[in-house]
């Protein structure tokens, strides 16, 4: 195992301390039809061995669409607190070092290698994996390179790792995408601002 590997096993097995404050459901106001919705993935994530030993296929992810100040983060959040699931924000992992530059850069095999660990946790733990990018629509513009292994690694019931879940926020659904073709990132729940009754 590579030193970085060992870094992202780490952050995955929760060696490194990572800040999550869990979000219930007394915290969350006026957004009902929201809940209910995310109760739907609540439940799948929660039982998910449940529902492989019974032959029951669900996606590798959801999408949480609309304007900012709408509350996706925090429903991702809470969707993780009431599913008991590993919080792992994306944007946070140890992730591989351009050549010569010193940048930070998302490289096909980092991907992997999370998606591996989070697997292993899941399996070990008997807890699901939830990985979190926010702003997807600007991290795929950014990280074009490794769009093709995520593809991979969300690839429908017998591709995709078990215990490992997608869990994305954008201002929009980003168009033309092959990531929300078939099962990868099937759950799609729109966000809009407050009207006055519900401030």
């Amino acid at each position: 195992m590579t030193p970085l590997e060992r870094k992202q096993k780490d952050f995955i097995f929760g060696s490194r301390k990572e800040k999550f404050k869990p979000v219930k459901c007394g915290e969350i106001y006026g957004a009902e039809h929201l809940l209910k919705q995310a109760d739907k993935i609540i439940d799948l994530l929660k039982n998910f061995r449940i529902y492989r030993e019974a032959g029951v296929s669900f996606g590798g992810g959801a999408l949480f669409v609309g304007p900012p100040g709408t509350g996706k983060t925090l429903f991702a959040r809470y969707v993780a607190t009431m599913s008991e699931a590993r919080f792992i924000n994306m944007r946070k992992v140890p992730i591989s070092l351009a050549s010569g530059t010193g940048v930070h850069v998302w490289r096909p095999q980092d991907l992997t290698n999370l998606f591996r660990f989070g697997e292993e946790y899941a399996a070990e733990n008997n807890r699901l994996v939830v990985f979190f990018i926010d702003q997807f629509d600007n991290w795929l513009d950014i990280h074009k390179n490794v769009i093709d292994q995520l593809e991979i690694e969300l690839d429908g019931f017998s591709g995709r790792r078990e215990g490992v879940y997608l869990i994305t926020t954008a201002k929009e659904k980003p168009a033309g995408s092959a990531l929300f073709r078939g099962k990868r990132i099937d759950k799609i729940i729109t966000f809009t601002l407050p009207d006055r009754k519900q401030r």
